[in-house]
């Protein structure tokens, strides 16, 4: 089975939109909370939109289990709140 990557005007227009609205370059490797909240938040949105976890981690090159672990993160967070 064929995974469907997350294609580059993907990654950038959410990369965008959370720039905008967190104020925050997820790109950046940096470990800094709202770098990584930013990246929670593309985690989920592209899986929201039925992406991959091994699609997700390369389009930002990070390891699946990365974004698996983040993903749970996100969602014990948001549930709390």
């Amino acid at each position: 089975m064929k995974t469907r990557e997350v294609q580059k005007e993907t990654r950038d227009a959410v990369c965008d939109s959370i720039s905008r609205v967190m104020g925050v370059d997820i790109m950046d490797g940096k470990r800094k909370r709202e770098l990584v909240n930013g990246r929670m938040v593309y985690y989920a949105l592209l899986r929201d939109m039925n992406y991959s976890w091994t699609s997700i981690a390369r389009s930002i090159d990070k390891h699946h289990a990365t974004i698996i672990h983040a993903y749970r993160a996100f969602e014990d967070l948001v549930s709390h709140d």
